[in-house]
C-alpha cells in the first residue's frame, strides 16, 4: 500500500486531499517472504518470479523452463494409450489403468470372488 496526501490551511478556512493505492509488488514479495519464513520455498521462488521484476532472474528462468517442459509432458501424454496391466484367472480378473491426463490408477480386483450362478425365470 501506498498514499499520498495534501493538505494546507488558513484563517477560517482549510483544505486536504489524499489518495491511496496498492503497491501489488509489495504484496508479491511480502507473500513470498511469508511463505519463505515457513519452510515453503520453492512456493516462494515461484511467487518472486510472477514479478516483472523478477523475471529476468536465472532461477526464474529455470523455474519457467520446467514449467514448460511440463506442461509440453502433460499435453503429449494425452494422446496416449491408457496403461493396462490385466492378470486373469478361473475365479476373476486384476486390471489395473493409469490415467494419462491426471495419473490416477484405477484397480479392478475380481479375484476372491466366487462365480454366481446364471438365474433365468
Amino acid at each position: 500500500m501506498g498514499s499520498t496526501s495534501i493538505g494546507g490551511s488558513a484563517v477560517l478556512f482549510g483544505f486536504s486531499a489524499g489518495s491511496s493505492w496498492e503497491a501489488t509488488e509489495c504484496m508479491t514479495f511480502e507473500a513470498a517472504r511469508s511463505f519463505d519464513q515457513a519452510g515453503m520455498h520453492e512456493d516462494a521462488l515461484a511467487i518472486k518470479c510472477t514479478s516483472k521484476y523478477s523475471a529476468a532472474a536465472p532461477s526464474c528462468i529455470r523455474l519457467r523452463q520446467q514449467y514448460e517442459k511440463e506442461l509440453q509432458k502433460s499435453q503429449s501424454a494425452q494422446y496416449e494409450k491408457p496403461q493396462q496391466l490385466v492378470s486373469a484367472n478361473l475365479l476373476g480378473a486384476y486390471t489395473e489403468t493409469i490415467d494419462p491426463v491426471t495419473g490416477y490408477k484405477t484397480i479392478i480386483d475380481t479375484r476372491g470372488t466366487l462365480p454366481r450362478p446364471i438365474v433365468t425365470r
